[in-house]
């Protein structure tokens, strides 16, 4: 049970360290998955607005 504690410990020390580190040097480790996301939701717009076109077609040759 110790060993899960330090484990524990050492987890949450590293994560205090990097967010210290980030904070201290004013940038952010995850800032390029943030903008990956966004493009992910464009790309995501995009694709329902071409499936739901192709939806209103198919219905309309029934």
């Amino acid at each position: 049970m110790i060993v899960l504690y330090v484990l524990l410990g050492a987890v949450a020390l590293a994560g205090v360290g990097i967010a210290i580190y980030e904070w201290r040097s004013k940038r952010t480790l995850l800032k390029h998955d943030l903008n990956k996301a966004r493009q992910a939701d464009l790309h995501t717009e995009s694709l329902r607005e071409h499936i739901t076109g192709v939806i209103r077609t198919d219905t309309h040759h029934r």
